[in-house]
């Protein structure tokens, strides 16, 4: 998550405006290259409110009908313990319009009932079959992040584990 200050910037204030009431966007879409976070980011997200994370990987072979129930069910049934809920639907540019029939359909059914907020990971935001999820979500890039952000990041890390590592190696896997 380091280097994309701005994108969680636009995270915190999307989270925020549920806590005042149903946001005009319900979902947003994260995308980006493989790596940069965007899993990490939900699950960090419902970690640190408390919140149960239902996680349903879209790229999955599933029908419409399927995806409809499950994700309907996560969307508006209270919690167990009245906890609060985030809604996962992570790689929806994996999805298979052939096989998943209805599927986009359906997620967009569940995002414009949903009771809760929604996240959707996409490397590719601009895969035609994602288009009418594009119109339904607030789009969020998270980037790759590049040496200058990156280097001290990992080396931080490093430091607070104790674990010493060559540069030239970090900049490597950076670069990578």
């Amino acid at each position: 998550m380091a280097g994309n200050k701005q994108a969680i910037e636009q995270i915190v204030k999307w989270l925020a405006s549920w806590k005042t009431g149903t946001p005009q966007k319900r979902a947003i879409l994260l995308y980006g290259p493989p790596g940069v976070g965007k899993t990490v980011i939900s699950e960090a997200l419902a970690r640190e409110h408390g919140w149960d994370l239902v996680e349903i990987n879209a790229s999955d072979k599933r029908s419409g009908d399927i995806l409809s129930k499950v994700a309907g069910l996560a969307s508006t049934q209270g919690s167990l313990f009245a906890k609060g809920r985030l809604i996962l639907l992570d790689e929806v540019d994996g999805i298979n319009l052939r096989e998943d029939h209805g599927a986009v359909e359906a997620l967009n059914r569940m995002i414009k009932e949903t009771h809760y907020p929604v996240v959707l990971t996409a490397n590719d935001p601009w895969d035609q079959k994602i288009r009418s999820l594009r119109e339904t979500c607030q789009l969020i890039e998270l980037k790759r992040i590049g040496l200058r952000d990156g280097l001290p990041f990992i080396k931080k890390i490093l430091d607070k584990e104790n674990v010493r590592a060559d540069e030239d190696a970090m900049r490597l896997l950076l670069e990578k």
